[in-house]
């Protein structure tokens, strides 16, 4: 099967600490349910208009052990900041299904910060990362615009 012979049923998308990674165990554990993700030690992002196809096939090699009766899916939080995956999510599937998960933005602020200091991330909200990860992946209105 080649890459754009593949169809994708749904993504998941949407910010750090927002119950994504929630989303994607419950979407996991279903018996009709195949999904991928990096959580799995999947290398690639199959909706990124600037992978390769390596990458990509990485992707459908981690589906395919998997039945191919099953409703397929592909978890990447990131995809909610990726310009572009929206243009590959369409041309995929037109009619593929998008979960998005969001939580309130300060709550969602809030814990990021608090996780970050934790793993000892946390510089500053000056630094570049930092101010990435906790205050742009709240502007969902911005972010989610595209999809």
């Amino acid at each position: 099967m080649k890459i754009n012979d593949f169809i994708f049923n749904f993504v998941v998308i949407g910010t750090p600490k927002s119950g994504t990674t929630y989303t994607y165990q419950l979407l996991k554990e279903h018996p009709e349910v195949a999904i991928t993700s990096s959580k799995d030690g999947v290398e690639g992002w199959f909706f990124s208009p600037t992978e390769s196809p390596g990458a990509k096939n990485s992707v459908l090699e981690s589906i395919h052990k998997t039945s191919l009766t099953k409703i397929v899916g592909e978890y990447q939080e990131g995809y909610s900041l990726l310009r572009g995956s929206e243009i590959q999510m369409h041309t995929n599937n037109p009619e593929m299904k998008i979960i998005v998960c969001v939580r309130n933005p300060y709550d969602r602020a809030y814990s990021n910060y608090t996780h970050r200091v934790l793993t000892g991330d946390f510089q500053s909200l000056d630094a570049k990362e930092d101010h990435f990860h906790i205050i742009e992946y709240g502007f969902y209105y911005q972010n989610l615009k595209p999809f």
